[in-house]
């Protein structure tokens, strides 16, 4: 190679260093309903597929004797503003506060219906005020406390404790001076049902400050089977985020790649969709709601079960400090290459389809579960191999199944070993 063949490729080099390729150019297009833009995306993205990478910072559990290692079950991870981690343990009926470096802190909260006591916690979130709201599914509760411990009056909503009501709060993400709730509400009549969901702000002392989304759902009793649907149309619970910017994104629709974006006042500013191919259920899929829901019964009556043939279009959203929002469809949990976290759809601030990104992490995601909490994220191994009580609700009501920890396996499968729990923290390396 002569010298001035090795000078041109040096140059061409520092260009494509200096001056990276530019994406290729938004194709997709925008239309309106009324005034509220509906930013509509091709199938592909603008740029190539990313991976990011992560770091290990510590990890708890495992086979530590540690008296602050042994954790029951993990329900929820949470940090404070200055980084402290809050593991939330549902079967001990306590918190445990981690240092941003691993180190064990203390211990917070205890069973009862005390202040600042709780049992069957199914969530709790931290108030830029130092106050922790731990949430009880069934009764509707939110119990107070501190970051040191110190009980305090619970935190009230309409509804949860209307006797003429089933009520039921299921999560809560907060963001400075904002609280949002999602929950649902059951009346009854003599031979009709109505379930109602939604999503409501409240101010930090819990004072309702608007109902932002709400769906209901009529089921008439009168007669002899009930139906049960567990794939609703719509439906809030675990289908939101809430993005440091105040911005909440929302995908209550179980078929259609689409997503509403509100405002910090609850003000839809825009949808954003794309072009997607539903993915159908297979046989695994469709025999674990075959098992969860036979033999169910409610006031002494059979039920039958109607489910949608495909699986829901979007799974789960990530909205970042970045502008960035990830979202996790059912394709992309399909496509997960091995020792990713999903194939995830990357939207930029304006709602157009960026690129695709994967986590690379090695874990099993039948046993693990993966939560992403700012630049952290959190693997939670084997949290799934214990007994676990699902709650599923449908207009005919909330019903309770207690699911084996170990998922199903043919016959021909070897018995897996049991593993022990373990907690790793990661950054993310983006």
């Amino acid at each position: 190679m002569t010298a001035v063949t090795r000078c041109a490729i040096l140059i061409m080099l520092l260009h494509i260093l200096i001056f990276p390729v530019a994406a290729a150019p938004w194709q997709g297009d925008v239309k309106y309903d009324g005034s509220i833009p509906i930013v509509l995306n091709p199938a592909e993205p603008m740029r190539d597929h990313r991976d990011i990478k992560l770091r290990e910072l510590w990890r708890l559990g495992g086979e530590s004797t540690a008296e602050q290692d042994l954790f029951g079950m993990v329900e929820q991870v949470r940090l404070d503003s200055q980084g402290n981690v809050y593991i939330l343990d549902v079967q001990l009926h306590k918190i445990s506060v981690f240092s941003p470096s691993g180190e064990f802190l203390r211990n917070i909260g205890q069973e009862g219906e005390g202040p600042g006591d709780f049992r069957n916690a199914i969530d709790f979130f931290i108030l830029s005020d130092d106050r922790i709201g731990v949430i009880q599914m069934l009764p509707a509760r939110i119990a107070m406390m501190t970051t040191e411990g110190d009980g305090l009056a619970d935190m009230f909503l309409p509804g949860s404790h209307d006797d003429t009501m089933m009520y039921s709060i299921h999560e809560a993400q907060t963001m400075d001076d904002l609280l949002l709730f999602s929950w649902t509400e059951t009346t009854f009549a003599e031979n009709d049902q109505v379930a109602v969901e939604g999503l409501v702000a409240c101010d930090l002392d819990g004072s309702v400050s608007g109902v932002w989304k709400q769906i209901s759902e009529n089921v008439n009793r009168g007669g002899g089977t009930i139906v049960l649907n567990p794939d609703s149309d719509m439906e809030f619970v675990g289908n939101w985020t809430l993005a440091p910017d105040h911005h909440s994104y929302l995908a209550p629709w179980y078929s259609g790649y689409r997503i509403e974006v509100l405002n910090d006042q609850g003000k839809t500013v825009r949808f954003i969709e794309r072009e997607y191919e539903p993915v159908k259920r297979n046989r695994d899929d469709i025999k674990a709601i075959e098992d969860r829901y036979s033999d169910t019964w409610i006031e002494g009556r059979k039920t039958k079960v109607e489910y949608n043939p495909f699986r829901r279009d979007i799974v789960s959203l990530a909205a970042r400090s970045n502008g960035e929002l990830w979202v996790l469809s059912s394709r992309g949990e399909e496509q997960r290459a091995k020792d990713t976290v999903g194939r995830y759809d990357v939207f930029d601030d304006a709602g157009h389809f960026s690129h695709t990104m994967s986590i690379l992490l090695s874990h099993d995601p039948a046993y693990d579960e993966v939560q992403i909490r700012g630049d952290r994220l959190f693997l939670l191994k084997e949290v799934n191999n214990g007994p676990r009580v699902l709650i599923s609700n449908t207009a005919a009501g909330s019903i309770a199944t207690v699911l084996p920890g170990k998922r199903e396996q043919d016959d021909e499968d070897e018995e897996r070993e049991a593993q022990l729990f373990e907690l790793i923290c990661y950054e993310l390396l983006d």
